[in-house]
């Protein structure tokens, strides 16, 4: 929530403040009136100034339709302080002169007529369009939440329909039981192991081949004669 929003919020709900009080017509409210007034600048002081004000950021997240009604309304606060503070102080010089028995007049009455004309301009002009543009926006969001609720409840039961859970549910559990009642990959998966032990065992092939390298070996060391006359020739020279 942005600080203009701030500021917004707190100068519609002292605008409908000043409204009811003048309304009421009371003269003994005058005095009320003006400690609201007093009451509003300080606190627009404080909003101006400080980042995030928690009650106001929570207010307009829960009433979010009501807070646009306040958007409208709260620049009018901030409009009417100079046409207040002007007002008061024409008020009271005109009282000092009443009671001086002089008669009052402005010291510039063509501007102050023309400041009071276009306050008033404006401030009709800018209620009405801005109460328009506050009705539309929630005219807007009646809209879209009253096509979101079909939506959102669709969703819900769409989730919470036994069939689709009783379906998801179902595949996995048939998976796993297919996978542990296959026979045919068990005895695949149990034969792999259990042929490859006793072919390698079974193998005359490979049996034969590594005990006749040896045993052809120590034979042909023995039937050499080349080599066994040699070792005898190298003895006899040796005894010599």
């Amino acid at each position: 929530m942005t600080r203009i929003k701030q500021l917004l919020l707190l100068g519609g709900l002292f605008e409908i403040i000043f409204t009811l009080l003048a309304l009421l017509g009371n003269p003994f409210l005058g005095a009320i009136n003006a400690i609201a007034f007093l009451i509003f600048i300080v606190m627009a002081i404080v909003f101006l100034f400080k980042g995030k004000v928690a009650f106001a950021h929570r207010f307009a997240q829960k009433h979010e339709n009501i807070s646009a009604y306040l958007y409208a309304l709260g620049w009018l606060a901030y409009l009417t302080i100079p046409y207040t503070i002007i007002t008061s102080v024409v008020i009271y010089k005109a009282s000092i002169a009443i009671k001086a028995g002089l008669p009052y007049v402005p010291s510039n009455p063509e501007l102050l007529s023309t400041y009071i004309v276009w306050h008033n301009l404006v401030f009709f002009w800018g209620l009405i369009l801005s109460l328009l543009l506050a009705t539309v926006y929630v005219l807007r969001n009646l809209y879209l939440a009253h096509h979101k609720a079909p939506k959102e409840k669709a969703n819900r039961n769409a989730k919470n329909e036994p069939g689709k859970q009783q379906i998801h549910q179902a595949i996995p559990a048939q998976a796993k039981r297919d996978a542990k009642n296959e026979p045919g990959k068990l005895k695949i998966a149990r034969a792999k192991p259990a042929k490859a032990k006793p072919d390698a065992k079974n193998e005359p092939g490979k049996q034969e081949i590594k005990r006749a390298r040896p045993a052809d070996a120590k034979r042909d060391a023995k039937n050499e004669p080349g080599k066994q006359e040699i070792r005898r020739a190298r003895a006899l020279k040796s005894k010599k």
